[in-house]
């Protein structure tokens, strides 16, 4: 094994490798554990708005962009169960705020902005429906204070 089996922690959640044949090699650089669970999780009752295309409805979050389920030919599919509000920019795991900025019948825009005592990045994330029942989440206008560039998110 990688020697990670001895370091990992037993927590909920999964990890693997899958890999199609027998032949091949894997390399890997660097494994990152986050813990999410000290951010509180939202409570309450669960408010959704939808979009829909060409069959499939997917219902989110309004307060977040997040996706509560899918919903096609009569069947629905779970989303995320959990509900924390963080976003994480550069390895590094924040709270964070948004809201609904655009909606149209396929497509949802949500302004984010993470703890304003952490960074002073901000950015839009875009859900649209597109046709053959295929979701397209896009992560735009992403403002870059001077001196706080953004590697990830």
């Amino acid at each position: 094994m990688l020697g990670l089996e001895k370091k990992a922690e037993a927590v909920p959640g999964n990890m693997g490798i899958m890999m199609d044949g027998t032949e091949g090699d894997i390399l890997v650089k660097k494994v990152v554990f986050r813990e999410v669970k000290p951010f509180q999780e939202e409570t309450g009752e669960r408010k959704t708005t939808k979009i829909t295309k060409d069959g499939l409805t997917v219902n989110l979050d309004e307060n977040f962009p997040r996706v509560a389920n899918y919903e096609l030919n009569g069947k629905t599919m779970n989303g995320a169960e959990l509900r924390h509000n963080y976003v994480t920019i550069n390895t590094v795991n924040m709270k964070a705020t948004a809201e609904i900025t655009n909606q149209t019948e396929d497509s949802i825009t949500y302004h984010v902005t993470p703890d304003p005592e952490k960074t002073g990045v901000t950015f839009d994330v875009v859900f649209q429906v597109k046709e053959d029942q295929i979701l397209e989440m896009l992560f735009q206008n992403i403002e870059e204070p001077n001196g706080e560039p953004v590697n990830s998110i």
